[in-house]
């Protein structure tokens, strides 16, 4: 009987090793940006209480909050952004405008909630995920349109509050420094403005995306912004992008290597799916079919702990959690994640699909799930 021992980088080696070993082991990968997503990124679950209390547990004071009930159906998804400020609240599964919300900036590593809506309902299970966009909000007069803007370049995020013109082909600044892929915006005074989302990529598959980030629908395809280093466009004056005299809030990604990732991929319909490379294992995935009329589907690592990551909630949707241990959607690796399934809304055959997704690990230093 023999017995072997392989170190495959995650020691350090008594010896130096060949520059073939080097290739091997995750020590010879390049330094990611960000070391620690959980600085800019991260997701807390909570029990509401339908009162006051904190939500902590992040390393960050958060500066958008997205909540979703996960037990009850017919609570919406409430977003929250320190641009807009406390008690605001719109909804990405419906057209609604702007309301007055019950959730409160200004907790070190966390939020407070007072009594009222659906993201404290008491003994229900939520989930909020949270985002970092910086020390300052600045006004920006990159584009045509002068932004407010919180901008969080290393992680390459930012949130953009402008007010509508109603002119066609206008610019607005985003505050990032570099090109984005995408962003999502919605107009906070109209009730029935569905939200704009715009996805224009090249990783795995060229995709340029247009859709509402409260509706089903597949690529529209037409009236496409442009992003550059500077601004994003808005292509129309129409309600959901640039309405005169209304009031717009934008939410602006670019990728990060080895942090976050604006992207594409064709499925396969195979329970061994698409395998989707990220240079990061995953901590949260929203994944939408291009070629077809599916929900957003969103994951995230705190609500399923070891793979298959199955608990699912659809952006569009005020259900509750979808809890699925066959298999389905996806595992969440190392280097990205895999789809496992055939679902139509996420790895049919030949079916385009974007997504964004943000890191618990920088490939170099993930571990085995």
């Amino acid at each position: 009987f023999s017995s072997f021992k392989l170190n495959f980088g995650q020691q350090g080696f008594q010896y130096q090793p060949s520059s073939f070993t080097d290739l091997l082991n995750s020590n010879s990968l390049d330094d990611p940006t960000i070391t620690l997503p959980t600085d800019h990124f991260d997701t807390l679950l909570y029990v509401g209480n339908n009162g006051s209390q904190n939500i902590t547990g992040l390393d960050f004071d958060p500066d958008w909050v997205w909540g979703k009930n996960r037990q009850d159906a017919g609570y919406h998804h409430d977003l929250y952004d320190t641009v807009r400020g406390d008690n605001l609240r719109i909804f990405s599964s419906q057209s609604q405008a702007e309301q007055t919300g019950f959730l409160q900036f200004g907790v070190t590593g966390g939020f407070s909630l007072t009594s009222g809506g659906g993201i404290n309902q008491s003994g229900n299970n939520h989930v909020a995920w949270c985002w970092k966009a910086g020390d300052s909000t600045v006004s920006n007069t990159d584009g045509d349109i002068t932004s407010q803007v919180r901008a969080n370049t290393t992680a390459g995020f930012s949130i953009v509050s402008y007010t509508g013109n109603g002119g066609s082909n206008q610019t607005i600044g985003h505050g990032l420094g570099v090109t984005p892929q995408a962003y999502i915006t919605k107009n906070r005074d109209s009730n029935g403005a569905n939200w704009e989302a715009q996805w224009n990529v090249a990783v795995n598959k060229s995709v340029a995306f247009r859709g509402s980030l409260n509706l089903t629908e597949q690529n529209q395809n037409n009236s496409l912004a442009s992003f550059t280093s500077t601004t994003f466009s808005v292509a129309s004056s129409s309600t959901a992008r640039n309405a005169n005299n209304k009031k717009y809030i934008a939410y602006v990604f670019s990728s990060v290597k080895g942090y976050s990732l604006v992207g594409s991929y064709v499925g396969n319909s195979n329970s061994n799916g698409a395998f989707i490379f990220c240079g990061f294992r995953p901590a949260w995935v929203m994944v939408k079919r291009s070629t077809g009329a599916d929900s957003w589907l969103i994951m995230d690592n705190k609500r399923s702990t070891v793979n298959p990551v199955g608990n699912t909630l659809a952006a569009n949707s005020s259900g509750s959690e979808n809890v699925d241990t066959g298999g389905i959607p996806m595992d969440f690796v190392a280097n990205g994640f895999k789809c496992r399934g055939t679902g139509a809304d996420f790895n049919e055959n030949g079916q385009t699909y974007i997504f964004l997704a943000f890191a618990e690990s920088p490939f170099k230093y993930a571990r085995a799930r």
